[in-house]
């Protein structure tokens, strides 16, 4: 009945995707068979044609109709005959009642009346006996390909749809999951698109969109999840799924085919209890069969899995990691019963060496922004999977206490947990992990190598001999991520004139440059940074991850610990004092001062001279403050770090504000200045990490508590600076309403550079907003408006900095460690600009809000690199 590419005869029910359905006349069949040829060989279209004139049966009718159901696209030959046959006007109105793009091309003129109206409208493709083939050809194969990702999604949704329709809508043929999202996205998309979507494509995924919503809602009642627990769930898994399967895994091989890798069981290298149990125990390596994929060696371990993952360096061990975490994701997001699986590197564990269970807590809220209590219960509860990269990346001297950790944890909590490492580095130490196998990623071979190489392109046929000929070059290229970053360097052009190297880290060194030097002079890329700059900042990057253990770095991740000199830690901490107290300072002092005389209107000299003093004063804290806070804040005693901040700034600001007020409002302001001090001490000192805030809620107990702190600053503005009684309780009201907003506990997501910080930053202008207006308002009520606007600002600033456990002056700290860092050379203005450019390059990769290095071998490249600039 049916001719593709791949046969000679096809039903429609045994393919179901097809690139073309031709409907044509029987007089035009020569000229179909020409463009058939054309399309099968030239183009490697599949094509569905019905060659055979058969009476028209119901099957025969069907079979049609099923081909043109599976087609992308119905291309009808016009001519004459085609206009006037019934058969091929059936096939035309069955294809437009599915929504098919059509595809009119002439073999001859015809009259423009006798064609259907839907042909009429589109612009035809001329085959006539006086045109020329080969560019009507061409012109239909650009037809054919133009938003090719859209026509087959709209055929591939259109047979399920169907199919789910002839079953009398049995809901087991509905979409779920992943498809159900893409199919949603695709239907928002396609309005305006080309052709567009039918209502059966609506109904089919509106139908999904309801079961699934009603699917999942009862498995929440089953397991007995809130809807906040489920959010939270769903937002985990929607960031592990974005961060490492897309943003690492899905870009990992830049259009590159996917290497096969051979997997060898190793349960020697485990030490699993049930070994004991087994008289005849073979630790031998065994191979497994070619195909073999590790979620099917997960999944026969069944409950409480534990599996390592070895191989040698660059091998696949993340990629093979990646690919369960994939596949784990999709389980998960159809059944809310099974664990959430999270990729977690183990390098960070070195810097303090916690218990497993606290730092698993600390680096779902430091990687995925989970509120700690929030993982805390997953921890407690089990609800989590864990996939644990880079054991080898576990600085040395403390790999064995990792094990030991991690085997403790196990043994306590009872998690499933996979961990990857580099097998020389883990075959080195004396304990291992007490999981139930592992397995090994075996090298490629050398036939594996240069037949890949041969069937990847013209482009790389003379690399693959020079491989043959180099054997330093071909051991390297026996590991899939040295054939890969060989292939981008080398691609069309091989290396020329290498000199003899026998040391394969020497060569490996080498091959690293080139393919440094090929990324900068990638097309279609503009040279927005020099690559001296580059090199440095990446190097200068590099470097400070290796150090403080980072695999993922997020720009507001960065600390005032990556300072490298004491130079700089005083200069942050000098400039943070300085940038805080100058606008808060000389803004409060320059505001009250020029309200001094009549508080119904502003005296501007009077106001400069305030500003003057409140910025001198804030000069004078930062001098002071900031070498002494850096040696404060290494002391255990918060409570002597508290009063000596809180007398700092009483002596500063006290002889200010009696300049202003009188000795009493001098004696009252200083009072308050010092219980400023000792409340912001905590945001300043005991917590030296920059934390950004997401979401922020009303707290009425925090309120409460603060009630009787601003009451009494009230009181004391009351007595001191003599202001009417009711306008001093409003101070104090405000000061309660300040500290009455705390951190939300629900999972964060963090999508562009710097989010955190963004975020916080506008949570700040926010709380600016809450608590100032109302000042405003009410007290330009009671006093005046003048009044009311200078204390809605100062109030409002004082909420943004001091609200929400002080988001706004995490902004600031953040700002001044920028600042610090810039000044200094160790990265650009504009960093998110820079390390987008990186990406670019092929440096680095994006994930989520974040950014890794394409390998550990490439940051151990550029970490070396600022070793080297620096001796």
């Amino acid at each position: 009945m049916s001719v593709d590419n791949a046969s000679t005869s096809s039903s429609s029910e045994q393919r179901t995707d097809y690139d073309i359905f031709i409907s044509y006349s029987r007089r035009d069949k020569d000229f179909v068979r020409h463009l058939w040829e054309s399309l099968t060989q030239k183009a490697e279209q599949k094509v569905w044609v019905d060659w055979d004139d058969i009476p028209p049966t119901a099957d025969w009718r069907q079979e049609i109709y099923l081909g043109i159901e599976a087609a992308n696209n119905f291309v009808f030959v016009i001519s004459p005959h085609s206009v006037r046959s019934v058969v091929c006007g059936e096939e035309l109105a069955h294809a437009i009642e599915q929504g098919k793009r059509l595809v009119p091309i002439v073999r001859e003129d015809v009259d423009y009346e006798s064609v259907h109206p839907e042909l009429a409208r589109l612009n035809w493709i001329f085959f006539r006996e006086v045109d020329g083939f080969d560019t009507a050809f061409q012109t239909l194969i650009r037809a054919i390909e133009t938003d090719l990702s859209h026509v087959r999604s709209h055929t591939r949704l259109f047979v399920r749809a169907r199919e789910w329709e002839n079953k009398d809508r049995d809901s087991s043929f509905l979409l779920r999951g992943s498809d159900l999202e893409a199919a949603e996205q695709w239907l928002r998309k396609s309005s305006e698109r080309q052709p567009p979507p039918i209502e059966l494509h609506r109904e089919y995924i509106r139908a999904s969109r309801e079961a699934e919503t009603e699917r999942k809602e009862t498995e929440i009642r089953l397991h007995r999840l809130t809807p906040q627990e489920y959010r939270n769930r769903q937002a985990l898994l929607s960031k592990v799924r974005n961060y490492w399967v897309k943003g690492v895994l899905e870009t990992s091989l830049h259009d590159r085919t996917a290497i096969a890798l051979s997997l060898e069981e190793r349960s020697q290298a485990v030490a699993s209890p049930w070994k004991l149990a087994i008289e005849e125990f073979d630790g031998s390596p065994k191979l497994l069969p070619e195909g073999t994929k590790i979620i099917s060696i997960f999944d026969e371990m069944g409950e409480g899995r534990t599996l390592l993952i070895l191989g040698n360096p660059g091998a696949g061990k993340t990629t093979t990691l990646l690919e369960l975490t994939r596949d784990l994701i999709e389980r998960a997001e159809d059944d809310v019963g099974l664990p959430i699986p999270v990729v977690f590197n183990l390098s960070s564990w070195a810097s303090q060496r916690q218990a497993i269970a606290d730092w698993l807590v600390k680096e779902l809220s430091n990687k995925y922004q989970v509120p700690q209590p929030v993982g805390q219960t997953w921890v407690n509860q089990q609800q989590l999977l864990l996939l644990l990269d880079g054991l080898d990346e576990v600085q040395a001297k403390y790999r064995e206490e990792c094990i030991a950790a991690l085997n403790a944890f196990h043994q306590e909590y009872g998690l499933e947990l996979v961990v990857s490492t580099r097998i020389r580095e883990y075959t080195a130490l004396s304990t291992q992990l007490n999981f139930q196998n592992a397995v090994y990623l075996r090298s490629l071979t050398p036939q594996q190598v240069l037949h890949y190489l041969d069937s990847s392109g013209s482009e790389l046929v003379e690399l693959s001999t020079v491989i043959h000929k180099d054997d330093v070059l071909l051991q390297l290229s026996q590991s899939p991520l040295m054939l890969n970053i060989m292939m981008m360097a080398y691609e069309g052009a091989p290396p020329t004139n290498v000199p003899e190297i026998a040391l394969l880290e020497e060569r490996r060194r080498q091959l690293f440059e080139a393919y440094i030097e090929r990324m900068f002079k990638r097309r279609g890329i503009q040279q927005q940074y020099s690559k001296a700059q580059t090199l440095h900042w990446l190097s200068w990057l590099a470097q400070r991850m290796s150090q403080f253990s980072q695999t993922v770095f997020l720009i507001e991740g960065m600390q005032p610990p990556w300072l490298q000199t004491t130079a700089q830690h005083r200069a942050y901490h000098t400039g943070m004092k300085l940038f805080l107290m100058g606008i808060w300072g000389s803004l409060h002092v320059g505001l009250l001062a020029g309200l001094r005389d009549d508080s119904h209107s502003f005296n501007v000299l009077n106001g400069l001279q305030g500003l003057l003093a409140g910025l001198l004063g804030a000069v004078i804290y930062s001098l002071i403050g900031g070498p002494l806070g850096g040696l404060v804040n290494e002391s255990t005693n918060h409570l002597v770090g508290r009063s000596i901040n809180a007398l700092l700034l009483s002596l500063i600001y006290g002889p200010i504000f009696s300049w202003v007020y009188g000795w009493k409002g001098g004696v009252a302001y200083g009072l308050i200045y010092g219980a400023i001090g000792a409340i912001t001490y905590g945001p300043l000192h005991e917590n030296q990490n920059i934390e950004s805030i997401a979401t922020l809620k009303w707290s009425w107990r925090k309120a409460r508590n603060y009630s009787v702190v601003g009451l009494a600053i009230g009181l004391a503005i009351y007595v001191g600076a003599h202001q009417e009684l009711i306008s001093s309780l409003i101070f104090g009201l405000m000061f309660s309403l300040i500290f009455g907003f705390e951190k939300v506990n629900e999972v964060g997501s963090k999508t562009i550079p710097n989010q955190g910080i963004w975020q916080s930053l506008t949570n700040a202008g926010r709380l600016f907003v809450t608590i100032g207006l109302p000042t405003a308002l009410v007290l330009g009520v009671i006093e005046s408006p003048i009044y009311g606007a200078a204390n809605g600002l100062l109030f409002g600033l004082a909420g943004g900095l001091l609200g929400g456990r002080g988001v706004g002056i995490a902004c600031v700290k953040h700002f001044t460690l920028r600042c610090i860092l810039w000044w200094s050379g160790s990265i650009p203005w504009n960093y998110a600009r820079f390390l987008n450019y990186a990406v670019d390059r092929v440096f680095l990769q994006k994930v989520g809000g974040g950014y890794v290095f394409i390998h550990r071998l490439m940051l151990e490249h550029f970490a070396q690199l600022e070793l080297e600039r620096d001796r």
